[in-house]
């Protein structure tokens, strides 16, 4: 009744009149430009704070690697080859969904409770201004962003009367972020730190892990800076070097194979422009130069055109009726010389950038382009590795998103430690029977009937064992007893009906050919008995 009441409690804060009330902003840049280096200084340099008390924690602070925001808008953004592979590995991340389970003290399924958590789950997330979103929406674009970014972090947002109740998840732009951790340590400071009186706060007073909108951030409105206590902050790294709280974009190992990409394609694209269609010449003698370029002018829109093509945008330097080609006019006798084009072969230097940006993508390139020059023999093990990356990558958000389910659960049992054992999987849903699974392998099942039809077939009267029959349905027997508290042994008779009469008489023994031989004598001793008493 107790959960009943504070689950309903919780979902009216969900009700507009209660709405969660972040902290984390997301501010609109100024117009202004920056000069370079300008507002952007080393965590190297970090600052000690001032402490009257030994017993104060010395802190510093780490701003973010400076090219978070233009990398990921440069190459996730605005990079097709690139965002494809990542789009892709975020979709198969979270593909089979996610599964809460919840059991009690006693080890029993809590279902009250799972409800509970599913609930907020399926509603937690702000997303593009919106309230109520699956906490699915959130995990789908983690995996590209803590990739691409190297530092992910999510704002656990309170209400305006609890703001420690977590009602709702919102992903916070890191380049707007900067760090504290203990001084010479790559520990971020913990809420418990005895930070001294000049050292930021959290609004509940704890020391401040995390400052949003600081001094150093260029380009932003002359707000307030906002702290959070690193309880109030779930962060997600990806490859962090030794010594660093932040992560590293996998687009710093990559950013000039990409430029040097982008600029080969947009070269060849000129070249097509400017060689790739026939070049006509037109030349008469009796042209001086000037004639020529006047002739070149007053044609530019028709047939004839002075104007290389082929695209018709006007805005991108064509023209409303060229043709495919260029054509110039120079003095000389009246004649028309046609130049065959041609485009320079750039295909090897594009497919070595390629295979360089692809060799630090979670995805294979067989999945995106560039798959002609593929077989089964290259597919299979990549493919093998896509899902380790993919298996992986659900492992580490599990280990990062369960306890924020498990403190939901004690938020839900009125404020105290929640006494069972709460998980969180990137999972499907599955049926309690095993058989009814979409993942139960389909050949234990086919070797199972088989295995059942020869046994009936047989003639055999005795039941089939429960272990062949776990055996040939592909569970762990011993696990299940465990959880539905099965006996040792489930065909094993109760001791009120073992007795004598119940138990099955042991197998006949093999008979020898002396058992044969006295058993014919015993039954010639009968007959001659039968007949002397007649």
């Amino acid at each position: 009744m107790g959960l009943r009441t504070t689950l309903r409690e919780h979902l009216e804060q969900l009700s507009p009149g209660a709405e969660p009330a972040p902290r984390g902003e997301h501010r609109q840049v100024k117009t202004t430009e920056r000069e370079d280096g300008e507002g952007f200084v080393s965590w190297v340099l970090g600052y000690s704070t001032p402490t009257p008390s030994t017993d104060a924690v010395q802190a510093e602070s780490r701003n973010p690697p400076a090219t978070i925001a233009e990398n990921w808008q440069q190459y996730y953004n605005d990079f097709a080859l690139t965002r494809a592979p990542l789009h892709l590995f975020d979709e198969a991340v979270i593909e089979p969904g996610y599964k809460i389970r919840v059991e009690d003290a006693n080890g029993e399924r809590d279902r009250d409770m799972e409800e509970a958590l599913d609930f907020w789950a399926s509603n937690c997330v702000i997303h593009a201004g919106e309230l109520g979103h699956d906490l699915r929406k959130l995990l789908g674009s983690l995996s590209s962003k803590r990739r691409g970014k190297g530092t992910v972090l999510i704002e656990k947002v309170g209400t305006e009367q609890d703001p420690d109740t977590t009602i709702a998840l919102m992903s916070l732009e890191p380049s707007t972020f900067k760090i504290h951790t203990r001084e010479r340590q790559p520990i971020v400071i913990q809420p418990d730190d005895h930070a001294d009186a000049n050292h930021p706060r959290a609004p509940s007073g704890k020391a401040a892990a995390y400052t949003q909108y600081h001094e150093d951030v260029p380009g932003h409105d002359d707000k307030d800076p906002i702290h959070f206590a690193t309880d109030d902050i779930i962060k997600l790294t990806y490859d962090a070097d030794d010594g660093e709280v932040w992560g590293t974009s996998l687009f710093d190992a990559i950013s000039d194979r990409i430029d040097a990409l982008k600029q080969k394609l947009e070269d060849r694209d000129f070249a097509i422009r400017q060689t790739g269609y026939p070049h006509r010449i037109y030349s008469s003698d009796s042209w001086s130069q000037e004639e020529a370029e006047a002739y070149a002018e007053a044609h530019k829109e028709g047939d004839v055109s002075s104007e290389y093509g082929p695209d018709d945008n006007e805005v991108r330097g064509g023209e409303k009726n060229s043709f495919a080609g260029r054509v110039d006019f120079v003095p000389n006798t009246v004649e028309v010389q046609v130049e065959e084009g041609s485009v320079p072969d750039l295909e090897g230097a594009i497919r070595d950038d390629v295979e360089q940006i692809f060799s630090v993508m979670p995805v294979g390139k067989y999945q995106i382009a560039y798959a002609d020059d593929l077989n089964q023999f290259v597919v299979g093990p990549q493919r093998e590795r896509d899902q380790e990356a993919v298996d992986s990558e659900r492992r580490y958000l599990e280990r990062k998103f369960e306890p924020i389910i498990e403190e939901k659960a004690n938020e839900l049992a009125n404020g105290d430690r929640y006494e069972g054992e709460v998980s969180f999987s990137i999972e499907p849903q599955e049926d309690e029977n095993p058989l009814r699974r979409e993942s139960f392998p389909a050949e234990n099942l086919q070797a199972f009937a088989s295995a059942w039809k020869a046994y009936k077939d047989s003639g055999a009267e005795q039941d089939l064992p429960a272990q062949a029959f776990a055996e040939f349905t592909g569970f762990d027997l011993e696990a299940k007893q465990e959880e539905y508290e099965w006996e040792a042994d489930p065909l094993k008779m109760p001791d009120e009906q073992d007795t004598p009469e119940n138990t099955p008489p042991p197998p006949a023994a093999e008979s020898s050919e002396d058992d044969a031989r006295d058993e014919l004598n015993d039954m010639d001793a009968d007959d001659e008995r039968e007949e002397f008493e007649s």
